[in-house]
């Protein structure tokens, strides 16, 4: 009598189981299937008038004099307080971008070691999305992850 009463019992634990399971993989699959547009860059992060824009991680090889190759990963987020300025700045992620790429080939590995090289590199990507921009759109530039081999 217990073994049958012990065989209904794994009976309803299995059920419940496979059901419980079942209905995690359908609430999974709902949310990955659910149609939603994503938002829109500019507005992820905005705070008391700033807004920034993350750029993609940045793999370039870097400037040397030895016969070592370095090279260097960079994320990089542009700050800037005019919200009318997003969309063109969106838009012409590819001249950003290789903005950003030139200005981080010209540097050397020791370059991106050092605190007072770094702040030449933003200065120096700031001002020259400015000038390509021909206004100071950008008002700074934020490195959120850099690593140097």
């Amino acid at each position: 009598m217990e073994t049958k009463e012990k065989r209904s019992l794994d009976r309803i634990l299995i059920v419940v189981l496979l059901a419980v399971i079942l209905f995690l993989l359908v609430g999974i699959g709902y949310l990955l299937l659910l149609d939603k547009e994503m938002p829109d860059l500019t507005t992820i992060f905005k705070s008391n008038g700033e807004y920034t824009i993350p750029l993609d991680d940045f793999v370039v090889n870097l400037k040397s004099n030895k016969p070592v190759n370095n090279y260097a990963r960079l994320s990089i987020a542009l700050m800037y307080t005019d919200e009318s300025y997003g969309n063109e700045l969106v838009n012409n992620m590819s001249k950003i971008r290789d903005l950003v790429i030139t200005n981080l080939r010209n540097r050397t590995a020791e370059d991106l070691l050092n605190e007072e090289s770094i702040s030449q590199l933003k200065s120096s990507i700031k001002e020259d999305i400015n000038k390509s921009f021909e206004e100071s759109m950008i008002e700074d530039i934020y490195i959120t992850n850099i690593i140097v081999q």
